[in-house]
């Protein structure tokens, strides 16, 4: 995950989004690597997938930082209801 922290610094998104779904496929319990991908789904302007991401991660080990995570992009999307029930 570290090389994905990397290259989405370096604004190299699609390679960190190829880095983050690696790390999720060898460890499907990995929250942190879950939020990483919704910042990077987010950061590329893909809010569904982004609030996905965000929605796993939060049935895995609810966090602060995951249900911030998917409020904001809910509010993105205009789901202003669903941003407000987070």
């Amino acid at each position: 995950m570290g090389r994905a922290a990397v290259r989405s610094a370096q604004g190299k998104v699609p390679e960190a989004l190829a880095d983050v779904a690696e790390a999720v496929t060898r460890d499907p319990q990995n929250t942190q690597a879950y939020v990483l991908r919704a910042r990077l789904h987010d950061m590329a302007g893909d809010l569904n997938a982004a609030i996905a991401d965000y929605s796993t991660a939060l049935n895995l080990a609810p966090s602060g930082e995951a249900l911030l995570g998917r409020a904001t992009a809910y509010l993105r999307a205009s789901q202003f209801a669903l941003a407000t029930n987070d």
